[in-house]
């Protein structure tokens, strides 16, 4: 198993089921309507890559039908894999019903269903790695931190996408908003999740610099920006990925036998990456 394809691929998994959930809420309340099929097209791509890349880190094919099977007992790898499985089929069927013009009724379902499958996939990926076993991670801290980060990457890919289509202030400011609150709320889950572990645990480089630095903090800034200068969403969406990059090496730093812990689970199912 290679570590570094199944690491980026959770973190294109989670950015594009949180990107999937912001246009489906957007659907829903009626803004970024000149961004949604960008966001979606872009989505659908991050998803799809993140499969490849699974494909790779585990090294075969078979590996991949492994982790289906190991959902007769609902194995964690392969409850995220389905995840990432929903969001692609999710993503396409949303976009090919954009692109023919489907009724509002019909898209407004579709895009319930988008935020379903965005939210609830991103904690299945987090959850994944709650073991028993290992202390350190059997908390519900994990998941929540890969759910929050999802989000908060996806709120920041839609709104990336509306700066740069010059769509209107006030709608640009309905998903900064909820982008800033992200971010608050991403640091004090990161921030619990270190005084869970230990605070001299985690990296000071990778979580305290990369994740709550730069993927909280500065992001945070940004999206703040962004409510006057639209120009520095891409900014926070730039700080928002790195630092979800950052937490989940800080993540793999944590126990120098990670993929013996993952490689699982009561099932003997290979993992997902961190």
């Amino acid at each position: 198993m290679t570590t570094l394809p199944l690491l980026v691929s959770t973190l294109l998994t989670c950015c594009g089921l949180g990107a999937l959930f912001f246009v489906g809420l957007s659907e829903v309340q009626g803004y970024g309507s000149e961004s949604r099929t960008p966001a979606l097209a872009a989505a659908l791509c991050l998803l799809v890559a993140a499969l490849v890349l699974q494909g790779v880190g585990l090294g075969r094919a078979t590996a991949l039908f492994s982790m289906l099977r190991g959902l007769s007992h609902l194995s964690g790898a392969s409850l995220a894999l389905c995840s990432l499985l929903a969001g692609v089929v999710t993503a396409a069927a949303y976009l090919v019903m954009r692109s023919r013009d489907a009724s509002r009724g019909a898209l407004r379902v579709v895009a319930a269903l988008s935020m379903l499958v965005g939210v609830l996939g991103a904690w299945l990926v987090g959850n994944q790695y709650v073991i028993a076993n290992r202390t350190e991670w059997n908390t519900w801290l994990v998941p929540a931190c890969y759910a929050v980060n999802a989000l908060a990457m996806g709120a920041t890919l839609l709104g990336s996408a509306m700066a740069l289509r010059r769509e209107p202030a006030g709608e640009l400011r309905r998903v900064a908003v909820p982008a800033a609150a992200l971010a608050a709320v991403q640091l004090v889950t990161l921030v619990a999740y270190a005084g869970f572990v230990g605070w001299g645990a985690v990296s000071p480089a990778w979580y305290w610099a990369g994740a709550v630095a730069v993927g909280c903090l500065a992001s945070l800034g940004a999206e703040v920006a962004s409510l006057r200068a639209p120009w520095a969403m891409p900014v926070a969406l730039l700080c928002t990925v790195a630092g979800g990059l950052c937490f989940r090496v800080a993540m793999r730093m944590l126990s120098s036998d990670f993929i013996t812990a993952v490689h699982v689970v009561s099932s003997g199912v290979h993992g997902y990456g961190m």
